[in-house]
């Protein structure tokens, strides 16, 4: 039997509703037990002194913040330097693939440049109220905007996510990243 190399693996996230936190966790999940896993958010990733010379792989996961990953991701990338990550993020809006792409593209975009970026993964997260009480009274005084009811449809919609196939495909794509490393 070929036993697969032991390797120590961060996982490092940002969120402000929980949907990356449950992301992260469920990505933790489908990291086998050969390998050493640590889960942290990236305020106590910032506040702890990690050794960055020991950790094989990163896993680092964001909320989406107008359109980019959050402010303490950005700080904690720069840390990082010839390390190889997966990345991943939640959105409450833009769910469609193209979208998910332009993310991706955009937290790429903050690593240095020697980062090795293995592979992204992208789902769906609910948002808070507040974003949907502010459509609600756009909507009010422009009742013939289309755009804005999609957007309470697309707010409706996020509600349940991340859901139970947002969980099993975030675990699927640890074991992929795995088998890539």
């Amino acid at each position: 039997m070929i036993r697969k190399m032991c390797m120590n693996i961060a996982i490092i996230y940002e969120s402000v509703t929980g949907n990356t936190q449950e992301i992260a966790q469920e990505i933790k999940k489908g990291c086998n037990d050969y390998h050493s896993v640590e889960l942290l958010s990236v305020e106590e990733a910032l506040k702890t002194p990690l050794n960055h010379q020991e950790i094989d792989l990163y896993f680092l996961g964001s909320w989406t913040n107008k359109g980019y990953c959050g402010v303490y991701m950005k700080a904690f990338v720069k840390q990082l330097d010839q390390a190889t990550v997966a990345l991943f993020q939640t959105a409450g809006y833009g769910n469609s693939t193209e979208y998910y792409h332009a993310l991706e593209n955009r937290f790429i975009e903050v690593l240095p440049e020697n980062t090795r970026v293995l592979g992204a993964f992208c789902c769906q997260g609910r948002m808070t109220i507040s974003v949907r009480n502010r459509i609600v009274s756009l909507l009010k005084s422009q009742p013939q905007d289309a755009k804005l009811r999609l957007d309470i449809q697309n707010f409706d919609s996020a509600l349940s996510h991340p859901d139970q196939h947002d969980y099993a495909f975030a675990q699927l794509f640890a074991e992929k990243i795995l088998q890539r490393y």
